[in-house]
């Protein structure tokens, strides 16, 4: 869920509701004087997040909560509609309004209330129980596609477009009428002034373009953070972009990257390929370790290496591939000239490098006795030799 809604709630999305919530933040704190009166245009914003409540993530829905602003929706005309609907059941006995001008505007808003049904209160949603209202009354397809019109436009005072989700668990409904106002247009069966009420919401009409639209997303964030950084080496905390880029890389090498976008990302300097760059890293690693036997005298390199701890862990990922077989023959070939320890040697060369190091401590303090005619190493003279008898 929480994917499909970044499709939607986006950044710019987020800038303005923040923006505009600050400027209601302020208002409730100050609005208590009298002097201090909402403007019109953040009072028609705060009279929206009331009638698209139910479309907003729930962190946004959180924020609206924390203010001393009343964003329960009481529409005083539904309890007005309502009360005409109760008048025309207790002359007539039923709901079933009749095709008449006299009751077409009743008519209609009991029609949304049946097709919005989900999104009523339990108190209204119980008062037009209590009338015997049918919910599955009949409306004609023009009725219907106007009130699916009217969900669409509360989508796009809320977001500020009108790309809603294939699969939108906050209204199926919605998500699935507008795949049919796509198709109809594709197969030239809409009709021209639905079409031109389409546009006035910037309707999508192909998904392609939706489809585009989130590929120039990520990009854009790409390029932010190439300027920024000076590399598109993304690190993995930024999951969902190395999720995009690792799409990327696999459409160039299936031969399905439009010739446009790869220029795109060649100006970035995409890495379209790791292999030329691990096989680089581990060259590096390799010329390390024989630089450190140089100096020791063997490559058996701790893990908590002290003098160089990336090293450390890379021999012993090096030991790790080997015991999985994942290890290259070549890579093997070149750690086993350098003397290279393996797992299953570890323990007998940690046992053979543990007696020679005891043995070496012991010669030290012999000549440490001779010396000075004890075995109670002072720690100002032999600090080392010292723990090692403490040990």
């Amino acid at each position: 869920m929480k994917d499909l809604e970044n499709i939607f709630v986006n950044r710019e999305f987020l800038d303005i509701w923040y923006d505009n919530y600050r400027k209601l933040e302020h208002y409730c704190k100050e609005g208590k004087e009298a002097t201090v009166k909402i403007d019109g245009e953040l009072e028609r914003w705060a009279e929206t997040q009331k009638r698209i409540r139910h479309l907003l993530p729930a962190r946004l829905n959180k924020k609206l909560s924390l203010l001393e602003f009343d964003f329960e929706e009481k529409d005083d005309s539904w309890e007005e509609s309502f009360g005409q609907l109760l008048e025309f059941v207790n002359q007539h006995g039923h709901a079933y309004l009749p095709d008449e001008k006299e009751y077409e505007a009743l008519k209609d808003w009991l029609n949304r209330q049946t097709i919005n049904k989900s999104l009523l209160s339990a108190n209204q949603l119980q008062k037009l129980e209590s009338l015997g209202v049918d919910w599955e009354i009949p409306v004609t397809r023009d009725h219907r596609w106007e009130l699916m019109y009217r969900k669409l436009q509360d989508f796009y005072s809320a977001f500020g477009h009108s790309r809603v989700p294939q699969k939108w668990e906050k209204d199926k409904k919605l998500a699935h009428w507008v795949q049919v106002q796509r198709r109809m247009y594709t197969q030239g069966k809409l009709r021209k002034d639905r079409e031109e009420k389409l546009l006035r919401v910037d309707f999508v009409w192909t998904i392609k373009t939706v489809f585009d639209s989130q590929w120039k997303k990520y990009y854009d964030e790409l390029e932010a953070f190439y300027r920024r950084h000076g590399h598109t080496k993304v690190p993995s905390r930024f999951t969902k972009m190395v999720r995009w880029i690792e799409r990327q890389r696999a459409a160039k090498a299936n031969n399905i990257m439009p010739a446009d976008r790869e220029e795109l990302l060649n100006g970035l300097n995409f890495i379209w390929s790791y292999d030329g760059i691990k096989k680089k890293e581990w060259e590096e690693k390799y010329r390390q370790l024989k630089a450190y036997r140089k100096k020791h005298g063997h490559s058996f390199v701790p893990v908590n290496c002290k003098e160089n701890k990336v090293l450390g862990t890379w021999v012993a990922s090096q030991r790790w591939l080997e015991s999985k077989g994942k290890l290259a023959p070549e890579k093997k070939q070149k750690l086993d000239d350098l003397g290279f320890v393996w797992s299953k040697d570890t323990l007998k060369k940690l046992n053979s490098r543990y007696s020679s190091k005891w043995e070496e401590s012991f010669l030290k303090l012999k000549n440490y006795k001779k010396t000075h005619g004890t075995c109670q190493v002072s720690l100002k003279i032999d600090p080392v030799l010292q723990r090692w008898t403490c040990a």
